[in-house]
């Protein structure tokens, strides 16, 4: 037995829904699904049995049939002796036949559809009883109803809410069939229904009935205890009857096929889907500023990316190879810069960065001896422009024709 689990799909406390299945099957585990559908479950209607001890119950043709309760017998030991006060219990369906014993197996028939439970107490000495001293019976003739319920449930079936849409005083069973509500019913009583029952002087419970019944009572085992006082059926039909209405309940859910059309899909129903969907809200003021700030700076982007970044170097220095690509086409990287055309040329040599003319015969912006290089103009950096000018190239040009260069180009 274990607390808190929940219940299984389509299962309340007290009543069982046939199973459903939605066309559309894309969805989330999040959603949940309202329909208006039926649910089945039982009406106890348990009343204290007190002189006389009888029923009429129905046969299989809904014939009366006299049912009888049964009585506690007189103890006598066979194994142990008991001494002190004693105790009986018994949970079953009353009997077709009359003066029958609590203690022993009796015939059910017509009978086995109404549920009964006692209390017997007596005194033992020396492995006997004299008589019952005191005993106690009450009766539930059940009834299987049919309710229509505002119902839902989760994406597995499991029931979230549900609400009586119908009149609660009927006691309509769905249209199933006299046989299957019968047989429900006697299911339901045998399950209560102990093995080997017999006087006892402990508070051991032998019965589900009674151990459910403890336990909804904080584990207070007064029911079963021989020296408290025979229970009173007024107080505990209330308790019984919740019970019997969740055990019932869970019967059903266990043969889900006695219900018609159960077996060819059952009825199409309508029913809704509810999604949750996450959505963002702000004040209009929250709002309003932020759309203002997002304008401007859009306007700012494009206004920048509209004029360009000008273009200072061709590429950025961060790498070995990029280094080298300022010097790969120059004079530097060929031996010429080391033999001067004269003395005075050698004297003022130094590295120059700007245009040069390298030996590809083409123009580059980078590194190179002086002689070779034009500096890029101050004015030029200052607006952010390394572009070759045309007048850079002619200089360029004409320094191969020059006899000397001591000139200093800016």
């Amino acid at each position: 037995m274990s607390y808190g689990t929940p219940l299984p799909p389509w299962l309340t406390g007290e009543f069982f829904f046939p199973p459903l299945t939605h066309e559309d099957e894309i969805g989330t585990t999040s959603d949940y699904f309202t329909v208006k559908t039926r649910g089945f479950g039982v009406l106890p209607s348990c009343s204290p049995l007190l002189s006389d001890v009888s029923r009429t119950g129905k046969g299989t043709d809904q014939s009366p049939a006299e049912c009888y309760a049964p009585f506690f017998p007189v103890y006598e030991h066979k194994y142990v002796p008991l001494e002190g006060p004693i105790a009986h219990e018994h949970v079953g369906s009353m009997s077709t036949g009359s003066n029958i014993s609590a203690g022993v197996n009796y015939p059910v028939g017509e009978c086995g559809e109404i549920f009964t439970m006692g209390w017997g107490r007596s005194i033992a000495s020396n492995g006997t009883s004299k008589a019952v001293i005191n005993s106690r019976f009450f009766a539930c003739e059940p009834v299987v109803i049919s309710r229509f319920f505002d119902l839902a449930v989760d994406s597995e079936g499991h029931v979230l809410s549900a609400e009586i849409l119908d009149d609660a005083r009927e006691t309509y069973n769905g249209d199933l069939g006299p046989s299957s509500v019968s047989q429900l019913l006697r299911e339901t009583n045998s399950m209560f229904q102990p093995t080997g029952v017999r006087w006892h002087n402990d508070v051991i419970t032998n019965d589900w009935m009674h151990y459910f019944l403890t336990i909804l009572n904080d584990d207070n085992t007064a029911l079963v205890d021989p020296s408290e006082d025979v229970p009173d059926p007024q107080i505990l039909i209330p308790q019984v009857e919740r019970i019997y209405k969740q055990t019932f309940a869970a019967l059903l859910y266990t043969v889900p096929q006695i219900f018609e059309d159960y077996e060819e899909d059952g009825p199409v129903v309508m029913g809704k889907r509810m999604t949750t969907e996450t959505r963002l809200f702000m004040a209009r003021g929250a709002f309003v500023v932020s759309t203002l700030v997002l304008a401007i700076n859009i306007i700012t982007a494009t206004f920048i990316y509209w004029r360009g970044t000008a273009v200072y170097l061709p590429r950025m220095p961060t790498t070995i190879a990029s280094i080298l690509g300022y010097t790969a086409s120059s004079h530097l990287a060929s031996e010429g810069w080391k033999n001067p055309l004269d003395e005075k040329q050698a004297a003022s040599s130094t590295f120059g960065f700007g245009h040069y003319l390298g030996i590809d015969g083409k123009v580059h912006l980078g590194i190179d001896v002086d002689p070779y290089v034009v500096p890029v103009d101050v004015k030029a950096l200052e607006r952010g422009d390394t572009r070759i000018p045309g007048s850079t190239i002619e200089k360029l040009q004409r320094y191969l024709r020059w006899s000397s260069h001591n000139d200093v180009w800016l």
